[in-house]
């Protein structure tokens, strides 16, 4: 590639991705709109996110050796607060209905209307194109402008509750932020997991109960 492509394309980069540095005095602030940016920190880079529904930081890879900048944390925040529990009982029977087959869902948010505190959520079935008892491979929907993807969640039929190396695939998209959840034994006493992807990495952070409203 021609050195002058080259520069473009590190402009654009620099442009839509740029690289901060942690400073001592006081921590960087939140990002102004939705996207993502790299900091540099004492003890890695992290990757600093906004979306409609969530901001936050994620650390995406370690130092090697302590770097002269300041600190920063791994933390998330969501402005669409809990999760309705009604949603995923809804998804729970889905599952199974569809047992020993799995089958796919998107929880999506919407955020409230000027003067309303509570957003619209909805759960969205997703088509399955292949399905057995080990996978499921869906089309994903197109959303419409104001609505956002928050949990990302399938089922695992009659198996435990766990991330696939297709899963690990799917999630590694640096542009999606969401919550990625499976339930498994879905006809008996059900389990969980969960994790956020962000930035291209996944970190777990417990159970999916943790984040639902019960009273919705």
């Amino acid at each position: 590639m021609e050195a002058s492509h080259l520069a473009t394309l590190d402009a654009f980069v620099q442009r839509t991705t740029p690289v901060l540095v942690a400073a001592h005095a006081r921590p960087i602030d939140d990002l102004e709109t939705s996207g993502h940016r790299y900091i540099v920190a004492q003890d890695g880079v992290y990757a600093q996110f906004r979306r409609a529904w969530c901001r936050g930081a994620v650390q995406v890879s370690r130092a090697a050796a302590p770097l002269p900048f300041g600190p920063q944390e791994t933390s998330v925040r969501f402005a669409c607060g809990r999760v309705p529990a009604s949603l995923v009982a809804q998804f729970l029977e889905l599952a199974r209905l569809a047992s020993p087959m799995e089958v796919a869902a998107w929880i999506t948010w919407r955020a409230p209307p000027d003067g309303q505190q509570v957003g619209q959520w909805a759960l969205r079935r997703l088509n399955s194109i292949d399905a057995s008892g080990a996978h499921v491979v869906f089309d994903r929907p197109l959303l419409e402008a104001d609505e956002h993807l928050v949990v990302d969640i399938h089922s695992h039929g009659l198996h435990d509750a766990h991330f696939s190396h297709t899963d690990d695939s799917d999630d590694a998209d640096v542009s999606i932020v969401k919550i990625a959840a499976v339930i498994g034994r879905v006809t008996g006493e059900p389990n969980t997991a969960m994790r956020l992807c962000a930035a291209g990495v996944s970190h777990h952070f417990g159970e999916l109960h943790e984040i639902l409203d019960a009273s919705r």
